[in-house]
């Protein structure tokens, strides 16, 4: 049977996604070119030629700029669900892509309430850290396979994000109270 669903919220969350590895090979490649480069620049100084041609001057800037456009990690915003159950609560991010090579994902996370340690709201980064080992469910799109990982005995992953939206923060935070019993600490950081 179905666990009954008591309370949902929809609303935009932040997942981290890593810079873009689709270029990786066109980076080693930008700079193995570059390291070559300077090797003969530095070569044709030493032997006396001053001269850096104008058009290698250009092609250097050209695969600086390159490698720089390619992006670097940071947080992105995903469509969100946040339920509570019985005994759990569930946090589930629609449609990430997080440039791991991985494609298109949902991923789930299940947070057992006797198993929640901590609650911590972030005031100035508009987040609520759990700290409860998750278990964690990605569901990849294009190639219609799941990935379970159970976080509920690992110390090092036992905390996760949440950044709630103002409209519905005063609710989420009454609820998630209720259903964990537990107090949130409001922090400044």
């Amino acid at each position: 049977m179905e666990p009954k669903e008591l309370k949902a919220y929809n609303f935009l969350n932040k997942v981290y996604a890593q810079k873009d590895q689709s270029n990786k090979g066109l980076r080693t490649a930008l700079k193995v070119g570059i390291a070559l480069w300077a090797i003969v620049v530095v070569f044709k100084l030493l032997m006396g030629d001053f001269s850096i041609g104008s058009t290698s001057f250009i092609i250097i800037i050209y695969f600086i700029i390159r490698m720089r456009e390619t992006g670097t990690g940071g947080f992105k915003e995903t469509s969100s669900s946040f339920m509570f159950f019985e005994d759990h609560m569930l946090l589930v991010n629609h449609n990430i892509e997080k440039k791991d090579r991985m494609g298109l994902r949902k991923e789930q996370y299940r947070f057992d309430y006797d198993r929640v340690k901590l609650l911590e709201f972030n005031t100035a980064l508009n987040c609520i850290r759990i700290t409860c080992g998750a278990q964690v469910i990605s569901s990849f799109v294009n190639q219609s396979k799941e990935i379970i990982k159970d976080y509920t005995n690992d110390v090092k992953h036992n905390q996760d994000y949440v950044y709630i939206p103002d409209e519905i923060r005063e609710d989420f935070f009454q609820d998630i109270k209720r259903f964990t019993n537990q107090d949130i600490l409001m922090v400044n950081q």
